[in-house]
């Protein structure tokens, strides 16, 4: 599944997309919520692709968790954390509208 540019989530709700990698060359992702306080966001490595690909490098995923009802926007970088004078080499960013979940009547 690739990187969406609007993502809806319910409260509580939460999504993993995988990230396009170059971990081995000394590329991570990093993510951080620029706008809004309806989400939070974290790199974590694929659990099931580190399995198959020990010895290289592991394809990173952002996941998205909803807190409370809103919108927010997520940038995510990729870039080597001792070039901090160079800019990443990919950048994307991701909206997000979290709406909360009807309770039955």
């Amino acid at each position: 599944m690739g990187l969406p540019e609007m993502v809806e989530l319910d409260v509580g709700e939460s999504r993993r997309y995988r990230l396009p990698g170059h971990i081995g060359g000394g590329y991570r992702w990093s993510a951080e919520v620029i706008d809004g306080s309806a989400i939070t966001a974290a790199i974590e490595i694929d659990p099931a692709a580190a399995a198959v690909n020990m010895g290289s490098g592991s394809p990173e995923v952002v996941v998205i968790e909803a807190m409370t009802p809103g919108a927010a926007t997520i940038e995510v970088t990729q870039r080597r954390s001792w070039e901090t004078d160079r800019p990443p080499i990919d950048r994307r960013r991701i909206d997000v509208r979290v709406t909360a979940i009807a309770e039955p009547i």
